[in-house]
C-alpha cells in the first residue's frame, strides 16, 4: 500500500513539474508578445503624430519682398 501511495505521489509530482515547465514557457512567450504589442502601439502613435505634422498645410498670405 505504501509503494502504491509513493508511486502515485511521484507521478503527481512529475506531472506538476512538467506542467510548471510548460507554464513558464507559455508565460515567457506571452511576455515577449506583450512587449512586441506595446512596441507596435508606440510606433503607431508616433506615426499618427508624425502624419499630423506632415499633413498640415501652410499657405503664404503675402510673398516676402526684398527692401
Amino acid at each position: 500500500m505504501l509503494k502504491t501511495q509513493v508511486a502515485e505521489t511521484k507521478a503527481e509530482f512529475d506531472n506538476l513539474n512538467a506542467r510548471s515547465f510548460e507554464y513558464k514557457a507559455h508565460k515567457q512567450e506571452a511576455d515577449a508578445d506583450k512587449g512586441l504589442y506595446e512596441e507596435l502601439v508606440r510606433k503607431i502613435k508616433e506615426a499618427g503624430i508624425n502624419s499630423s505634422f506632415q499633413n498640415s498645410s501652410i499657405r503664404m498670405a503675402d510673398d516676402a519682398r526684398p527692401r
